[in-house]
């Protein structure tokens, strides 16, 4: 195609600042040739953003998409992750309303490999997936996601691979700095906390040496609203159910039917604060034309402290009478007596720390081969903390009756009416307290050494060869009190007083208030919990109650140490021509993967099931004894063989097709991959089994893509693509649930007889390979310029995508639970999911309106805490954003943006739609920012 002097412009812009990664840049390097003689024009803002993310589009080998920031230490969102859901078929999971992972084609954060500069960064969690609120924006100057496969591409990847690009020094010249300050306000919080970045670079050496220095800090203080009901399928019928049951209708139910019902109706307003400082540095040597020499670090401190009050309902206990239910087994109403009103507080904070260091060396040995070296090393650290305090509100009349509005019409909450005074703090006594906490550590030491070597002439251009080695080291030491029942009551029941002056009550503004139904907005809070500690403590030893509720022992059953050696192998071979009317290009090539794990950690057998409740007591615990815990270590590997094939034909009048075949896979989560295996005991004698299993194979999918593009030269761009997965080999997360029946393990008769002579529950949960599905999609994007419109009209312009996925799972397992539809494709593929964007720039001025919507998807096919062994599904969500700026100078300008413009919800629901698992709110969030430039 011929260049016109904007698309020129920025191939020369893009290449600049993106060569240090040579196997991921050789399209560019044609164009180099023809740049010599060419003005630079520096294009900034959102304009000048989506036409070099579109130009970048063009100019791949395969299926990509691209973001790039509007100018120096200035990314389109303040969250990466945000910005990456405006691509074609990429959407995002959200924590308290901030995007945190990326989900490609409807494949999760934990099937898509995520590296910063290519190299793989330490993640402080059990899982793979990387963390985007980690990261600050503010040092990133570009992401590439490449949908097909290609054999130099990095493995582990099933929906796309996505590389973060941080700054360059010598991309920009000189000296170079940028300051920006502003502030976050949280319209649910009502609270203003500061942020502040600062990026300053300098050359040397006539230019051949460049030194970048970037900081972010921020802080914030988010308000979280929450609604959940939990535990929906630990058992299929109500506790001490007294009278009959009816139907909606009036008719009574058969006596066997099965009654879906939340275990646990949660509410609970969280004040979260966060601070983050992220430091990155950066040096660059360029002493000749042949070699190049790149220098990079990341710090990123980040602290989290999660305040929560509020109360649940402990349906899993109590006299259930008057139990109406719908044709589906889904509560509606019931009332329930003999069982109190639970307080709850919880401390949920988190200390996370990531350090990153890596070397990377490009030389030009000649004029036909050109290698590259790359050595890395990450470690993440993180020490999480829950507390769990859990006073009991009491009075004379112990009792509430429930109505589920999302099964009888008017809401999605679980409302209730009860006698007991909720603000009375002279009715709040002792119940129960616990708390768990976590070590995570994750370490990785890279290398990689690319190879390209260019042909003089015929068809095949270049040999693209090399390889990468990875040792990852992920420890995991657990520690918990939840599951020692006698520590944990303090003493339950309410059976002793707390001082009054313990508890204040706080009236939660706004509260849910965009749900209906019946429930309190004043919410008992601690504002001083190592009081509230001291005095449980003090009431405990009085009463000659041993041990600590709030010193969680180690558990050994629960912690792991993974290791994991990766050896890949590539050779890829690109070919091009070109005919009177079009050019073409391929490439074909082979990718070996091999994987060394090992698994080390501890066992412990169940030997007896005992009662630790009072005889009678409406809620019925029991405990585990086991043996002492025993050290054990397995190993497993596996190996892959990875072909791919990719072809493009450029018409060279803006059309472009590409399409393309390959082989991909995608290691199972680390976490799974434990030797670990944990039995408890839940409320009402529900044996919980969990554990890894470290003989997983990994993920293997057949991908295929073809895709139909064009651009104009005035920077418009459509597309049109299709893709399909079929996927070979698949890990299901399979909870069973089944009457305890494990004669190795003996049942304490006192707790036979509390629960009448019936058999014990056990919920299994395991990880399994299996057979995979499918999954095709179709995908449409759209960048539109309104140039041929008079005056400002000119400045606008329109950007919007579409993606459709649709799978099918015959091989997934059944649930074969009562009243439970037997979920339908694979976890996490929304159906439609859709982004429109609309712009102004004029250079001076700019603005943009996004919207985004995602359908509701099957977020785990056996379900989690909130279902337990039911599907769980997550609710169709769509938000609008808005950002601007205005340029007072060429140095200074002034930003606003806002977040969630319509205050939008998350919810998630248990099999059906009115067993409502989790709501929350978290508001709206808005950034005004000033910057200046040096």
């Amino acid at each position: 195609m011929k260049k016109t002097n904007l698309s020129i412009a920025i191939s020369l812009i893009l290449m600049s600042g993106s060569m240090s990664q040579m196997a991921m840049a050789e399209e560019a390097n044609t164009e180099g040739e023809k740049l010599d003689n060419v003005e630079v024009i520096q294009i900034k803002g959102v304009r000048g953003s989506l036409a070099k993310a579109a130009y970048v589009k063009q100019s791949a080998s395969g299926v990509q998409e691209s973001i790039v920031a509007e100018d120096i230490g200035k990314f389109p969102d303040q969250n990466v992750a945000e910005s990456l859901q405006r691509l074609t078929g990429v959407s995002i999971s959200r924590t308290n309303g901030e995007g945190d992972g990326v989900t490609i084609r409807g494949f999760g954060p934990r099937f898509n490999n995520v590296r910063l500069n290519g190299r793989t960064l330490a993640a402080a969690d059990g899982d793979r997936g990387f963390d985007f609120q980690v990261l600050p924006s503010e040092v990133i100057r570009g992401a590439d996601v490449y949908k097909s496969t290609q054999a130099y591409l990095p493995d582990g990847s099933l929906g796309g691979y996505i590389n973060l690009q941080t700054m360059r020094p010598l991309s920009s010249r000189g000296f170079n700095a940028t300051v920006a300050g502003g502030a976050r306000y949280e319209d649910q919080s009502k609270e203003t906390t500061p942020r502040f970045s600062g990026l300053v670079s300098n050359t040397f050496a006539d230019d051949t040496v460049g030194v970048m220095f970037a900081l972010g800090y921020e802080e914030s203080e988010t308000r979280i609203d929450r609604y959940q009901g939990i535990r929906w399928g630990e058992s299929s019928s109500v506790s001490n159910l007294q009278g009959n049951v009816k139907y909606t209708d009036g008719s009574i139910a058969p006596k066997d039917v099965a009654i879906l019902h939340p275990r646990r109706v949660r509410f609970l307003s969280e004040q979260e604060r966060r601070e983050r400082l992220a430091l990155a540095g950066s040096i660059q040597f360029v002493p000749n034309d042949s070699v190049e020499i790149i220098f990079d670090a990341l710090s990123v401190d980040l602290k989290r402290e999660n305040i929560g009050a509020g109360f649940q309902l402990p349906t899993q206990a109590g006299n259930y009478s008057n139990v109406v239910i719908n044709r589906g087994g889904t509560i509606v109403s019931a009332d329930i007596s003999g069982t109190n009103i639970d307080g709850e507080s919880e401390d949920n904070s988190e200390d996370q720390s990531i350090l990153a260091v890596g070397t990377n060396a490009n030389w030009q040995v000649n004029d036909n081969l050109e290698l590259e070296f790359d050595v890395s090393y990450s470690k993440a650290e993180a020490s999480p903390t829950y507390v769990q305090l859990v006073p009991q509100i009491t009075g004379s009349d112990v009792s509430f009756s429930i109505n589920n509005l999302a099964a009888s019409g008017g809401g999605d909450v679980v409302e209730f009416d009860t006698g007991i005074n909720l603000n009375d703090p002279s009715a709040i006594r002792t119940h129960w307290n616990g708390g768990d906490s976590a070590q995570f550590d994750d370490e990785v030491f890279q290398t990689q050494l690319h190879s390209n070597y260019n042909f003089d002439d015929g068809i095949l251009r270049t040999i693209k060869f090399g390889g990468e080695y990875t040792q990852r080291t992920k420890n995991r030491k657990f520690f918990d009190n939840f599951t020692d029942v006698d520590t944990g009551c303090s003493p339950c029941g309410g059976a002793a007083d707390y001082d009054d002056n313990l508890f204040v009550k706080n009236h939660v503004q706004n509260y849910l208030s965009r749900e209906s139904g019946q429930f309190p907005s004043n919410i008992f809070g601690i504002p001083d919990i190592q009081a509230y500690k001291d005095a449980t403590l003090a009431i405990r030893s009085q009463l000659g109650i041993p041990g600590d509720p709030f010193n969680a022992p180690f558990v050994p059953s629960r912690s792991s140490e993974i290791s994991e050696d990766v050896l890949s192998l590539y050779t890829q071979f690109n070919f091009e021509g070109s005919a009177d009317h079009f050019e073409w290009f391929a490439d074909l090539g082979l990718r070996y993967s091999d994987t060394q794990v090992e698994s080390a950690g501890f066992r412990q057998i169940p030997q007896k099931i005992l009662l630790t409740s009072q005889p009678g007591a409406v809620e019925i615990r029991a405990d585990i004894i086991s043996t002492e815990a025993t050290p054990v270590s397995e190993t497993n590997k596996f190996d892959n063989f990875l072909p791919s094939a990719n072809f493009k034909l450029d018409f060279l009048n803006g059309y472009i097709i590409r399409g393309g075949v390959g082989k991909t896979m995608s290691r199972p989560a680390m976490e799974h991959l434990g030797v670990d295996r944990a039995v408890s005991v839940e409320e009402g004698g529900v044996v919980t089994v969990t554990g890894g299993n470290v003989m997983l194979q990994p993920y293997e999918v057949i991908s295929g893509d073809l895709s139909f593009e064009y651009y104009a030269d005035n920077g418009n761009a459509y597309s049109l693509g299709f893709f399909y997965k079929q996927i070979d080999q698949f890990i299901s997360t399979l909870t069973q649930s089944s009457p305890f029946n494990d004669p190795s393990i003996e049942i304490d008769p006192a707790l036979t007889k509390e629960l009448g002579g019936k058999d014990l529950i056990q919920v299994t949960n395991t990880n399994l390979n299996r057979e995979g599905g499918t999954v095709s999609g179709i995908e449409a994007s759209a960048l539109y310029n309104f140039d041929e419109l008079p005056g400002i009209w000119s400045n606008f312009g329109i950007q919007a995508n579409y993606t459709y996925v649709t799978s099918k799972d015959e091989q997934g397992d059944t649930i074969g639970l009562p009243n439970v539809t037997e979920p339908v494709g694979l976890e996490g593929l929304a159906k439609n999911t859709y982004n429109v964007v609309g712009f102004y720039d004029d250079g001076k001025f700019q603005g943009r309106l996004a919207y985004n919507w995602r359908d509701s998807f099957l977020l785990a096919r056996t379900g989690i805490i909130g279902s337990s062994g039911i599907p769980e599904h997550t609710d169709s969500y769509g938000q609008l954003d808005f950002s601007s700026s205005y340029n007072f100078t060429d140095k200074f300008s002034i930003a606003l943006e806002a977040i969630n413009l319509t205050n939008e919800r998350s919810l998630q629901y248990a099999d059906s739609r009115d067993r409502v698992t989790n709501l929350s709110y978290t508001g709206r969030r808005f950034f005004l920012t000033g910057r200046y430039t040096f």
